[in-house]
């Protein structure tokens, strides 16, 4: 919601906040999605490097996120022509196979 009212600062922390509360070693389920939510609230708020890398991380680990989401579903839009996000996306397409 921060991110859509033009509140980048709150949109994170937020998500950063979600991410402490409940990480991926205490709920592996839980924790990955509040990962993904952070990677998407990176995007919303124009930090495209941090949402590559949490992209990364998500994909490197259990978690319902997969490359074909991030290619076919449009929120992840804005990093399609970023050559370090298609290089992710090739990594991971490569290891889902």
């Amino acid at each position: 919601v921060y991110a859509h009212l033009d509140r980048p600062v709150d949109a994170v922390r937020s998500a950063e906040r979600a991410v402490e509360i409940t990480p991926v070693s205490v709920d592996a389920l839980r924790g990955a999605e509040f990962e993904t939510y952070l990677a998407w609230t990176y995007v919303l708020v124009g930090e495209h490097d941090q949402a590559i890398e949490k992209i990364d991380y998500v994909l490197s680990i259990p978690s319902l996120l997969c490359a074909r989401t991030l290619k076919n579903d449009p929120r992840w839009k804005p990093l399609h022509d970023i050559p370090k996000f298609q290089a992710v996306i090739l990594r991971h397409s490569k290891a889902e196979s």
